[in-house]
């Protein structure tokens, strides 16, 4: 997971997302896993004030013309917003363009990493539940209340790996670290530059990043960045 906020006015830029894209070959894995992050992929930014998705595929971002295509168009644009992309490691046998990330709906875009072992699912993935779980939450309170109340339910009801994400609604940034193991895995960082901040589960370009800890919240907005712990 990825995501840039530009600062001052800033354009997007697709040189970031191109090296990004690398981590679909090297990027970390859990142990014993295949290596690399080829089961999907998606970019979300922002156009008058709605997510909207340049691209998302079921596909091996390192080998997809498509995502050539969308470093492009990004150039091509000139805008300003938020971007959040997601390369996609399985943890089950489902590949599809449904289940790549990240979800959209309404003002929100949503990435997670990580399995929340709950049974009765239906047809949606632990990963959209999560996502519905918050938003539901959002439209009847403060967004960290939201974010804490969330997370205290699924520590207090399920096992689950990791419950990790990005949640933006293109003017707030919320980054979220919280893994129940493979902390080395888990991992979430994030950048301040002078004309963008950055955030990533991965350290991916040389800067000068900053290691959120486990159960660690970073929220970014015009104003800066401000962290928490939510328990």
């Amino acid at each position: 997971m990825f995501a840039v906020i530009p600062r001052h006015g800033s354009l997007l830029q697709s040189n970031q997302l191109r090296e990004f894209r690398r981590l679909s070959v090297t990027g970390k894995v859990p142990l014993h896993a295949r290596p690399g992050h080829p089961d999907g992929w998606g970019v979300v930014i922002w156009l008058d004030g709605h997510p909207t998705y340049l691209a998302r595929e079921p596909t091996d971002a390192s080998v997809d013309p498509m995502f050539d295509q969308v470093c492009t168009k990004i150039d091509n644009m000139k805008v300003s917003s938020q971007l959040i992309a997601h390369l996609r490691k399985a943890s089950s046998s489902s590949i599809s363009k449904g289940i790549a990330h990240p979800f959209v709906a309404g003002r929100w875009a949503f990435a997670h990493n990580g399995a929340v072992f709950k049974h009765d699912l239906s047809t949606k993935t632990d990963s959209r539940w999560f996502f519905g779980e918050l938003l539901h939450r959002i439209s009847r309170e403060p967004i960290t209340k939201a974010i804490r109340d969330q997370v205290k339910s699924i520590h207090d009801q399920y096992r689950y790996t990791s419950i990790t994400f990005l949640l933006s609604d293109g003017v707030d940034l919320y980054a979220y670290r919280d893994f129940a193991k493979y902390g080395y895995y888990y991992t979430m960082y994030f950048t301040v530059l002078s004309d963008r901040i950055m955030v990533s589960q991965e350290k991916f370009f040389d800067s000068d990043w900053r290691e959120l800890d486990n159960n660690q919240l970073l929220h970014v907005s015009d104003s800066g960045t401000d962290l928490q712990y939510l328990r």
